[in-house]
């Protein structure tokens, strides 16, 4: 079902993985560290991407650069949508190991949500300033370790990497508001 809607309207997604939190010794503790890999991996890759634009001193209008920013600007976008804290998306699983048992008994009536009710409400624009927080937080992270990131502080027109072609949902303006190029 998610490739048939990127196909249609350029916004899928993929199976989840299916996690038997059961097995952990600690379920609230692996519920966090599960959930959580994904968005690190993700900010890891992005800050690898921009480490290697610094590194080989690359020209920001070769096409390897290009590549390394549009890169480093989807793994941003995809640690800000997975951190947004609405089932079935990881930061639901990561706030639910850090609440209390009585928030999670009433978080849990969300947790069948399904995932055309979250694209109802990035069409809406509802989720763009959780959505921009976290880039924010994530981008903030990156440049306090990479102080400065070749293309992050210049007034160079917005780096499009063709992936997201309609402004409908938010998503090219949101990578345009985090990564500028």
């Amino acid at each position: 079902m998610g490739t048939i809607m990127l196909f249609i309207f350029g916004f899928g997604w993929a199976k989840p993985v299916p996690v038997n939190f059961h097995l952990l010794r600690d379920r609230r503790k692996g519920m966090i560290l599960v959930s959580s890999a994904g968005i690190i991996t993700n900010t890891l890759l992005a800050f690898a991407a921009l480490f290697l634009t610094q590194l080989l001193s690359l020209s920001p209008s070769g096409m390897t650069s290009e590549l390394l920013y549009c890169f480093a600007q989807i793994n941003i976008i995809l640690a800000a949508f997975n951190l947004i804290p609405l089932p079935p998306l990881d930061g639901s699983k990561i706030l639910m190991g850090f609440a209390p048992q009585a928030f999670r008994i009433s978080f849990s009536v969300w947790i069948g949500m399904d995932f055309f009710i979250i694209i109802a409400l990035l069409y809406l624009g509802i989720l763009d300033p959780v959505i921009r927080f976290f880039q924010w937080m994530i981008l903030s992270l990156i440049k306090l370790l990479l102080p400065y990131p070749q293309g992050l502080k210049t007034n160079r027109p917005y780096l499009f990497c063709g992936i997201w072609k309609s402004e409908k949902y938010g998503i090219l303006k949101l990578a345009q508001q985090v990564l500028p190029y």
